[in-house]
């Protein structure tokens, strides 16, 4: 099978340490075996001002990433529009004979120039949606506008649960074509139960402090100051300290806040780490707390639970569907720092047979979320939508 992925969200950079964007895609359809081709837009001008080298564009050769083909083309855009010349991109697939049997693509500004494409080709799509998507469609004027890119899907790819009930609710006639693409990790990091009960009862036993740990680019989305501030409200009597792995526009203003909180001395702020290094300090801390939202499905907290750690995130959001709050993780509201600091101190003061269920389920729950269970999954439904009408009767 012949498959073509549109999206501005996969990495362009071999070297994928080096990639700011997210490895999530990348990470599912490498497993796929089928002849998959990326085609990567890249919007004029916001992302040419985001620093992005002007070389890119001239690219003029596909590079592979993992044996799949990627292609970076420049999409010109109307600032402040919904509007884009996707004729480029057209002609490169007419000009490169580029014939898949499905034609796939994730975000919407992808989708407008991807669902032209399908309906060039006479292909079966599959829309791919985001967090950021979701909040697109929820104005009423690009509900409408976004309206027959949806109709036209065969499939539509949610990548979440929370992101699945938006859809289903904002386009309800849609809701037999949603289905929850995830993602997956490495079953080989997961690490053994016995490791995580035994780090559990170091805190317990208050053998040293209890470890938080967030990861993220630290923007104001991620709500890393309501962590600062629902650990400065702890009881006195809970020792703790605080890393923080990532960095961003937020990071000075976090820490002046820690500062402010009179916390600094226990938080570490530790910048941009590679993954290899996050895996590592993530499986030396206890809990991993990030209530961020809008999120659209967070591999970062999959990637804690594998290695042992709670995990607190928010409902409504991305992990939401994953997490089961109080049975394989925490769940709070997202900006409430007071109902945080009550969850962590619960927390401290459970007994270690509840805190051993609850680890134990998070152990069982990130097995169903491997790289394999999540490409093997969407690669269903991609047969799926083979078998469906073009018009997206199914």
């Amino acid at each position: 099978m012949k498959i073509l992925l549109i999206t501005n969200i996969y990495p362009y950079n071999r070297n994928l340490e080096k990639d700011k964007n997210s490895r999530a895609l990348h990470n599912i359809i490498k497993l796929w075996d089928s002849d998959v081709e990326v085609i990567r837009p890249l919007f004029f001008p916001r992302e040419l001002k985001g620093g992005i080298n002007a070389g890119v564009f001239q690219r003029k050769r596909k590079f592979l990433i993992d044996n799949i083909g990627v292609k970076a083309i420049p999409i010109w855009k109307i600032p402040a529009t919904n509007v884009y010349f996707y004729n480029t991109l057209i002609k490169y697939v007419r000009n490169n004979k580029i014939d898949p049997d499905i034609i796939i693509s994730h975000r919407l500004h992808s989708s407008i120039g991807a669902a032209r494409l399908a309906k060039i080709k006479k292909k079966p799509f599959i829309l791919g949606i985001h967090n950021s998507d979701i909040s697109s469609i929820q104005k009423n004027e690009m509900k409408d506008f976004f309206f027959d890119i949806f109709n036209q899907a065969d499939r539509i790819a949610c990548r979440s649960q929370s992101i699945l009930n938006e859809v289903m609710r904002i386009y309800p006639d849609f809701s037999h074509k949603c289905f929850i693409a995830f993602s997956g990790i490495e079953k080989e990091i997961i690490t053994p139960l016995k490791d995580n009960l035994e780090k559990m009862q170091e805190w317990k036993m208050k053998k040293r402090p209890i470890q938080f740990i967030s990861v993220a680019r630290l923007k104001k989305l991620k709500n890393i100051d309501v962590n600062l501030k629902a650990l400065a409200n702890l009881n006195s009597n809970i020792k703790w300290e605080y890393t923080i792995i990532g960095d961003g526009e937020e990071m000075s203003r976090l820490k002046g806040l820690a500062k402010e909180l009179k916390i600094i001395d226990k938080v570490i702020f530790m910048g941009y780490q590679t993954r290899e290094k996050v895996l590592h300090y993530m499986q030396k801390s206890d809990i991993f707390i990030m209530v961020s939202a809008p999120e659209t499905f967070g591999l970062v907290y999959i990637e804690a639970m594998a290695k042992g750690c709670l995990v607190i995130g928010a409902y409504d959001n991305g992990i939401d569907g994953v997490v089961e709050d109080g049975t394989n993780g925490f769940l709070c509201r997202p900006r409430n720092n007071a109902e945080v600091s009550e969850k962590i101190e619960a927390i401290f003061d459970m007994d270690c047979s509840r805190i051993t269920g609850i680890l134990s389920h998070s152990n069982q729950t990130i097995k169903n979320y491997t790289e394999e269970k999540a490409s093997s999954t969407y690669m269903k439904k991609i047969k799926e939508a083979q078998k469906a009408n073009y018009n997206g009767k199914i």
